[in-house]
């Protein structure tokens, strides 16, 4: 999963800077108690490490095992005044269901967030879609645009629990 800057005609930062931290889910921590937790992102327990399948890089998130009904990963991305509203991003988010159930084992549950209004409505017909069930690393593109008043976009991806076995890049 990441998310990039795309837009403005006179850029105010490098327009191939990152805004999530650790994208590729490379810094984490494993604890034979606790499990896995992987730097800056909220994951909660039954997700491991992948070695052998994944995208690039040394590692994959991996979802199995899952112990509710629904799990997720989500991070907050803070976008301050460097990005006036009407600045367009562009938020990737590559991934391969392993074990399919059905079409709707990855859901974008992502959102605009301002102080006024914590869940807002601008680009949810972009942001709150289902991204299926593909078999191969598949890489799903959203084009959205930054709302007068957001302070923040928080990207989340639900993962069904009888739709196990998901690996995120």
């Amino acid at each position: 999963v990441n998310i990039a800057w795309k837009g403005l005609e006179e850029p105010v930062i490098d327009p191939t800077a990152e805004l999530l931290s650790n994208p590729s889910f490379e810094e984490y921590s494993s604890n034979p108690i606790f499990g896995t937790s992987w730097t800056d992102w909220t994951i909660p327990l039954g997700q491991s490490i992948e070695t052998n399948d994944k995208l690039d890089g040394e590692v994959a998130m991996f979802a199995n095992q899952l112990t509710t009904n629904m799990s997720y990963l989500t991070q907050e991305v803070k976008i301050d005044d460097t990005y006036p509203a009407g600045t367009q991003f562009e938020l990737k988010v590559n991934y391969k269901v392993k074990t399919s159930k059905g079409d709707d084992d990855i859901v974008s549950d992502s959102y605009w967030h301002s102080p006024r209004v914590d869940q807002m409505d601008a680009d949810a017909d972009i942001l709150k879609v289902t991204l299926g069930n593909q078999s191969e690393w598949t890489e799903k593109s959203f084009i959205i645009t930054k709302p007068e008043g957001a302070t923040s976009l928080y990207v989340r991806i639900d993962i069904k629990k009888a739709r196990q076995n998901l690996a995120c890049k």
